[in-house]
């Protein structure tokens, strides 16, 4: 576990979470990452935001009640800044933009559904997107979701005809040999409790053939990513 600690202070610990684990327990029954970290810390921990079980990436725990208090203000106030990385076996006719529209949930299915046009029970997301490196047989697109609907991006990429490598679910040809697919949680901001410094927090991207072909510059600037990437007009 040690070695997937991104953050560790008094009040928090972020950890890269690896895609097909569990952040908390399921029907699975498998060990979820909460569980792993308490072990590891030798006290209970609380997590502060959920990604998808298939996504990797970085999820942020408070290690105390009193911090799992105002940290989950924050984050459903959206004092955060959160950037994703999807391959896709599609490029989007836009390679850089904003989706603005609707989600619908279905529960039965657990799946969730985009739209431009808001209908019934429809919640409003938001996201900027920017495709940011190509290569052979895959397209590196950047997300900054704005809002945090229930599989917001992967609903969103499908709508544009480009579904997350492996998540079969939302379109794409083939599922992964293991249970992630090729979403990752890659860059977190937020403000620190009794601080006005921004703690910002990366995590690499999965050791995968598919990722590691990857080599735009913007990978090595994630400080620096939300300016760079989702400045100026769309595409």
């Amino acid at each position: 576990m040690k070695e997937r600690i991104l953050y560790e202070s008094e009040d928090l610990i972020a950890v890269d979470k690896l895609g097909g684990e569990p952040v908390v327990k399921d029907l699975s029954g498998d060990i979820p990452l909460s569980e792993k970290i308490a072990e590891y810390e030798g006290s209970p921990v609380f997590p502060l935001h959920r990604i998808d079980r298939p996504v990797s990436g970085v999820v942020l725990f408070a290690k105390n009640r009193e911090a799992a208090a105002y940290y989950s203000k924050v984050f459903k106030n959206r004092e955060t800044g959160k950037i994703y990385l999807a391959a896709t076996e599609n490029c989007p006719s836009r390679k850089k933009g904003e989706l603005n529209g609707w989600i619908k949930v279905s529960p039965k299915r657990n799946k969730a559904y985009y739209s431009e046009e808001k209908g019934g029970k429809a919640k409003n997301a938001e996201t900027r997107y920017a495709v940011i490196d190509e290569i052979d047989r895959y397209f590196l697109i950047a997300l900054q979701p704005e809002t945090g609907r229930h599989h917001q991006l992967r609903a969103q990429l499908s709508f544009l005809g480009c579904p997350v490598k492996g998540d079969v679910k939302y379109g794409a040809r083939r599922k992964n040999k293991d249970r992630a697919i090729h979403l990752h949680a890659w860059s977190l901001s937020i403000g620190e409790k009794g601080s006005r410094e921004i703690l910002k927090i990366n995590a690499p991207l999965p050791d995968d053939p598919v990722w590691n072909a990857f080599d735009s510059e913007l990978l090595k600037k994630p400080g620096e990513a939300q300016q760079l990437l989702f400045s100026g007009e769309e595409e």
